[in-house]
């Protein structure tokens, strides 16, 4: 089984536009979805089957998703791209397992908060080819491109409260009111 590592992205900042040509990225990616602290950048780890076609069978990405939404003050969209620990190593970026970054409302769910790691000792040559490679990705539709609707992540957050992944009074406010609108049921359960 292949690892990946997940990076939360917006996809429409990495469209071309008519300064930076067909092959071009723009520099806002590089503000937003490859920001950097100390040289580091935040990943999610995850494990894929690939199909004998290439394409991804069965993920636990949605696990990534839930991350994400669990720590967020609002559900939106959730665009993840997925990058091989092998691509990783070949653009010669460090990866390191770092669950104390966790943030504080995932540290009691151990299973997610040891999927952190970060990509570490980074350089503008290595931000470079990382931002390639996932322009690529995304500018080819390919399947390590992943999004999640906002009705796909309501239905995670559910799922994960009923079999107890997370409580519901770890949500933020405006993520609990979405989950009660939605299934009224749930919060009044828990």
């Amino acid at each position: 089984m292949l690892r990946y590592l997940c990076r939360k992205i917006s996809a429409n900042k990495w469209n071309p536009n008519e300064y930076t040509g067909d092959e071009g990225i723009r520099a806002d990616v590089l503000g937003s979805c490859l920001r950097t602290a100390d040289d580091e950048i935040s990943l999610w780890a995850c494990d894929f089957e690939l199909a004998e076609n290439g394409n991804l069978m069965e993920a636990d990405v949605g696990q990534v998703a839930l991350i994400l939404i669990a720590s967020s003050e609002r559900i939106d969209k959730v665009e993840l791209i997925l990058i091989a620990e092998s691509e990783l190593s070949r653009m010669e970026i460090r990866i390191v397992n770092t669950p104390q970054h966790v943030p504080d409302n995932l540290k009691h769910i151990n299973h997610l908060s040891e999927r952190h790691y970060d990509a570490c000792e980074l350089t503008v040559e290595k931000i470079n080819h990382l931002a390639h490679y996932v322009a690529k990705k995304i500018r080819l539709a390919d399947s390590l491109y992943i999004t999640f609707s906002k009705n796909d992540l309501r239905e995670i957050v559910r799922k994960a409260i009923i079999d107890g992944t997370i409580e519901v009074n770890n949500l933020a406010e405006k993520v609990k009111a979405e989950i009660q609108k939605k299934y009224p049921e749930i919060i009044a359960d828990k």
